[in-house]
């Protein structure tokens, strides 16, 4: 136990919990397969206006349901977009936009 020390009285303190993470080991796979199938088929056309920045990268593939339209032919693809794309928008629902595009430029690196 922790403690802390006041006006030399020593009171125990309370750790804060962790946070439990954003998404999923089952939905980071998903996440990441998403945007980089997104982004082979983007990023030709991306890559010069992203000037190397992931973070830029990433949001490109994000950005206006491409993970849904973009991620890749076949039902297949088209699924695991559009499960990327709602677990986007429930993130969104909970965390600022600028902390899910952090999370997921850390997840998955393409430029």
């Amino acid at each position: 136990m922790r403690t802390k020390i006041q006006r030399g009285i020593i009171t125990p303190t309370k750790r804060k919990a962790k946070a439990p993470p954003m998404f999923t080991l089952d939905e980071q796979t998903t996440l990441a397969q998403a945007i980089q199938s997104t982004w082979q088929r983007i990023g030709a056309d991306a890559e010069q206006g992203c000037d190397g920045d992931n973070m830029c990268a990433v949001e490109v593939c994000i950005d206006a349901d491409r993970l849904t339209l973009d991620c890749g032919y076949g039902r297949s693809a088209s699924l695991t977009g559009q499960m990327a794309d709602d677990l986007i928008k429930q993130a969104l629902k909970v965390h600022s936009y600028d902390k899910v595009l952090k999370v997921l430029s850390n997840l998955v690196s393409l430029v």
